[in-house]
């Protein structure tokens, strides 16, 4: 199981998500804030917010591995705590 991070964006979570899926003998689990919005991205899609410790926890839960892209171009993120949360 490889966890993506954004995985609802149409550029890099999106892309790493249909790449995976294409060529891997992973399964994939899409992470993004609104998991209701977007229910085919993956085998999984679960709900995962760089704002809350505890969603990224349940979400990296199991993973092999993680990609994950921080929201730098929101007003006021602090894509440097996004990424420590995420480590």
């Amino acid at each position: 199981m490889l966890s993506v991070g954004q995985a609802d964006g149409i550029c890099l979570g999106g892309a790493v998500v249909r790449a995976l899926q294409a060529r891997s003998d992973f399964r994939v689990r899409a992470l993004t804030r609104n998991p209701g919005k977007h229910p085919d991205l993956a085998e999984e899609v679960v709900e995962a917010d760089l704002d809350c410790s505890a969603s990224l926890q349940a979400a990296f839960k199991g993973a092999h591995g993680v990609f994950l892209v921080t929201n730098f171009w929101e007003e006021g993120t602090d894509e440097l705590k996004h990424g420590r949360k995420g480590v």
